[in-house]
């Protein structure tokens, strides 16, 4: 979707759904591949979620999107396979051009999003972002994994072309024992202990965090962006957050099978959720 001649121009909010088993296999000449080829400056994606993607490009190979030029992203994770690989009179060859977890490319905006991808790319590769142009990247997480023999390898952004890459990307982490990815990765490496605490991402204090992200417990949990189970998990979104059905209504009057009632009949009813979500009522 979008394409160096028409990029995506539209807007995709997905509340909270999921794009599930994407399949894509573009070795031979497969530029800009993902489920977005190329998002235009007036593009918006938020609240979606790529699982199990397996997307297969020559370069600038995405898990959300090949090449972001000024877009809008916010609250997307992937958890898939993002493979760059190139093809020739039907034989795999190994080499590619920048392949990443979410954004191949990014010149645009991208906020409260994560990676657990598995990245390959012979000749470049990213958790995250492969090459950051400009654009911002805020309250962001790379627990991604690598494989192959590429050397140019980073755990949340590859290469910056951009003026103030510190302010820029800013609030933003990667896991480094997931895979070993080295230091030289843009955002602030940590260990798995330090992914999976709370403290990591609301205490200024911690190295990498300017500010707080809007993070709650699981236990405690009050509508945040994110939640987490410390010491657990990895924070997720909003939209991952459980959410149990509501309980059964209980009739409360006139009593089942009463008889001689007046009428119009009164219903008395209570109603409940587990989460403490409101409910409507509505009689047919």
């Amino acid at each position: 979707i979008g394409n160096t001649s028409a990029p995506f121009q539209g807007s995709l909010n997905g509340k909270g759904n999921q794009v599930q088993d994407l399949y894509i296999n573009q070795t031979s000449g497969g530029y800009n591949v993902s489920l977005f080829g190329i998002l235009g400056s007036q593009s918006q994606i938020s609240n979606v979620a790529m699982v199990n993607p397996f997307i297969r490009g020559n370069s600038w190979v995405g898990g959300l999107a090949g090449r972001n030029l000024g877009g809008n992203i916010s609250k997307v994770y992937v958890n898939g396979t993002v493979r760059g690989e190139g093809e020739s009179d039907g034989m795999i060859l190994l080499f590619c051009n920048a392949a990443a977890g979410l954004v191949a490319y990014n010149n645009g905006t991208i906020t409260d999003s994560y990676t657990e991808a598995d990245v390959s790319c012979y000749n470049g590769l990213a958790g995250f972002v492969f090459e950051h142009d400009e654009g911002t990247i805020n309250n962001s997480y790379s627990a991604s994994t690598w494989s192959g023999s590429s050397t140019d390898i980073a755990g949340l952004v590859n290469k910056y072309n951009d003026s103030d890459p510190d302010v820029d990307v800013a609030n933003s982490f990667y896991d480094n024992e997931t895979d070993n990815w080295g230091s030289d990765s843009g955002g602030a490496l940590k260990n798995t202990s330090e992914m999976q605490s709370i403290v990591t991402y609301n205490d200024t204090a911690t190295e990498g965090l300017a500010t707080s992200w809007d993070i709650g417990l699981n236990t405690s949990y009050s509508g945040e962006t994110w939640f987490i189970e410390n010491s657990t998990d990895y924070p997720r979104l909003s939209y991952e957050y459980p959410n149990e059905k509501p309980n059964q209504p209980v009739l409360n009057s006139p009593i089942d099978s009463a008889n001689d009632v007046n009428t119009p009949v009164t219903l008395n009813v209570s109603v409940s959720d587990p989460d403490g979500d409101s409910v409507d009522v509505s009689f047919y």
